[in-house]
């Protein structure tokens, strides 16, 4: 039995006459993939502001859980997110996507004020930024 030797993806996609990404491309699957993951947990949590205590013993709890919209909703953002690093990390380099990824939690720190009504300290605030200018540092 005859085993193909292995070519990484990008060599194969051009020897194919395609191209597996740009890292513009990889870029924005990475930004996408921040907001899907951390927005989607967002929701999450103000889901479980209305539904009960999370256990996995009780038919009738998970019941509540997937029938939530907005848990559900929470989920699939979160899934496609991770669908969407994986696009990211075919196209770009990590030392490009993970920078971006990082950004997530920034995006998450907005939306859990502006969306769920959560306060967020000075210091918090100050930590984000510091964060969006260490995240702008390393791109």
């Amino acid at each position: 039995m005859e085993v193909a030797p292995h070519v990484p993806a990008t060599a194969a996609a051009a020897a194919a006459g395609s191209s597996a990404g740009s890292p513009f491309s990889g870029l924005l699957l990475a930004l996408a993939a921040a907001a899907g993951n951390n927005i989607g947990k967002g929701l999450q949590k103000a889901a479980t502001r209305r539904l009960p205590q999370l256990t996995l013993t009780k038919k009738e709890v998970v019941i509540a859980y997937l029938s939530s919209p907005t848990w559900l909703v929470g989920l699939l953002l979160d899934v496609a997110g991770g669908a969407a690093m994986i696009g990211a990390l075919a196209a770009a380099p990590v030392s490009l996507v993970q920078p971006v990824a990082a950004f997530g939690l920034v995006l998450l720190a907005g939306f859990s004020h502006f969306v769920l009504q959560e306060h967020l300290s000075p210091q918090q605030w100050r930590g984000a930024a510091l964060a969006t200018l260490g995240i702008v540092g390393m791109g």
